[in-house]
């Protein structure tokens, strides 16, 4: 699981996250940021609950999304700090945890090249 301290919940930072018009996406996910004033980035993993009934399916879902950016958290530039926002598409539910990994960190990496 990743560190708390690179996580965040708070309802309003994720409303402005969503707003934001950076984003990249693929078949899998789509990813927003935008830079925060923490030293850390922060990830937060948005599922709809339309896509799967059952909580845990989500839950499982959302564990493997962060273990996979806690394996690899090293490979992100340092600065500047972000906040990003994971939205899981259906098709994710289905996928091997080794393509999870594949399709989400070059979009990750890719947010940090964007210039908005």
């Amino acid at each position: 699981m990743l560190p708390k301290k690179n996580r965040f919940s708070n309802k309003d930072r994720i409303n402005v996250l969503l707003k934001q018009k950076n984003s990249t996406k693929n078949g899998f996910f789509v990813v927003k940021s935008i830079n925060n004033k923490d030293k850390e980035h922060k990830f937060c993993i948005i599922i709809s609950g339309k896509f799967k009934i059952k909580a845990v399916e989500r839950n499982l879902l959302r564990r493997r999304i962060y273990d996979i950016i806690r394996l690899n958290l090293h490979a992100l530039p340092k600065m500047p700090a972000k906040d990003f926002a994971i939205i899981i598409r259906s098709c994710s539910f289905n996928a091997e945890y080794d393509v999870l990994s594949k399709m989400l960190m070059p979009l990750i990496i890719n947010q940090f090249n964007q210039t908005f």
